[in-house]
């Protein structure tokens, strides 16, 4: 059987190509996927709380009172957060990063028992917040009214504050925040 004189030819072209080939190595890895931006899917749950047990709120601090309550919204579960402060900020508020770049959307359930308060989003990286206003003696969804803009591993502080110089207080139950629609 004889070989076709062009095979030869073909092979080395190949073995030429081929030589020019980079081994894929961790470091080549790892530089392909910091290129890589991932975004957040539209309505997926960065932070959700319904305020149920002590360990729901265990990782919230602050300079006011954090306690839960019987007191509800329609579907709140079993109890919500009682929120209650003066002067120093924030009266309650937990830290998380961001996982994905997108914009945040910020809602509650919320009830003002006092002179009113609010739940602010702030990305620390960048210093733009989003605050929901808590100002209706009923339970009303809130919702606040602009996004917030997150690159990934965006340091964002969540907070919670009732009053100011004047002590207030208020309620807050489940609390979401996502990646916009």
């Amino acid at each position: 059987m004889k070989t076709p004189a062009a095979l030869p030819a073909l092979l080395a072209v190949v073995v030429i190509a081929l030589a020019g080939c980079e081994t894929p190595t961790a470091a080549n890895l790892d530089k392909e996927a910091s290129d890589i931006v991932v975004l957040g899917q539209p309505g997926e749950v960065l932070y959700f709380n319904s305020f149920e047990a002590s360990s729901d709120t265990a990782a919230w601090d602050g300079f006011g009172m954090l306690e839960l309550r019987d007191d509800i919204p329609a579907d709140g579960g079993q109890k919500s957060a009682y929120v209650s402060g003066g002067c120093p900020y924030p009266h309650s508020a937990v830290v998380f990063a961001a996982e994905a770049a997108g914009k945040l959307e910020l809602r509650a359930w919320a009830k003002d028992l006092a002179i009113g308060g609010a739940v602010l989003l702030e990305n620390l990286d960048s210093g733009d917040q989003v605050y929901l206003a808590v100002n209706t003696p009923a339970w009303t969804l809130v919702t606040a009214a602009n996004q917030l803009a997150v690159n990934p591993g965006d340091a964002l502080r969540l907070s919670m504050d009732a009053g100011g110089f004047a002590p207030s207080a208020m309620l807050v139950d489940l609390l979401e925040v996502r990646y916009a629609q």
